[in-house]
């Protein structure tokens, strides 16, 4: 028996030649291999898309974001320094650090100053001399601390190219408050003085 008569006879279409099929459709050979090829021809639009270049990204920020890094300023964008501003800065810091060397002699020896200053207008002796040194000491600290912090503000916003001659002179505002209600505070808090002022209601310190 040979191996044709072996094998079942396939379906239609299964083991079809070109040829065959073209017959089937009432196709010549010719025609048939046209249809195929319109078939797979691509379409004028698919063609048009492939024949496009990739965006590509213009902006700094994405290429950075896209390799990890951070993006970088532009040139235009770096704020320009202000010589003014920086010489007004120095000066305002050398003027808070005068005031509080100057200040400080006066703020550790409150107490002693304040006897003074009721000898001097015959109110008697100055009888808080423990909370006005403990005042005195916490002022002192206080203007210190508070000039470190406005130079390394200071310096820290000048690095940036900011306007910064604001910030020495709200802390020299600031100093200035704090002594002013630490006087006050030592002063109000001695009785014979709040009955002086009582008795001359004239009375300017």
């Amino acid at each position: 028996m040979s191996d044709n008569a072996a094998r079942p006879r396939p379906a239609y279409g299964a083991y079809a030649t070109p040829e065959e099929v073209a017959q089937a459709r009432g196709m010549t050979i010719e025609e048939y291999r046209k249809y195929l090829a319109s078939l797979t021809a691509p379409t004028p639009a698919a063609s048009t898309a492939s024949s496009e270049p990739a965006p590509v990204a213009h902006t700094a920020g994405l290429s950075q974001a896209a390799s990890g890094g951070a993006p970088t300023a532009p040139a235009a964008a770096i704020r320009p320094r202000h010589p003014v501003d920086r010489f007004v800065t120095f000066a305002l810091l050398a003027f808070g650090l005068v005031t509080v060397i100057t200040t400080t002699p006066g703020l550790l020896s409150l107490a002693e100053g304040l006897n003074t200053v009721f000898e001097q207008y015959g109110i008697g002796e100055y009888t808080q001399g423990q909370f006005a040194a403990s005042l005195g000491l916490a002022a002192a600290i206080t203007q210190a601390v508070l000039w470190l912090f406005t130079a390394w503000a200071s310096f820290a916003s000048l690095r940036r190219n900011r306007i910064t001659w604001w910030i020495p002179l709200v802390a020299g505002a600031i100093a200035a408050l704090v002594v002013l209600a630490v006087s006050m505070a030592a002063l109000l808090a001695d009785p014979g003085f709040a009955d002086y002022v009582a008795s001359n209601p004239s009375f300017v310190p």
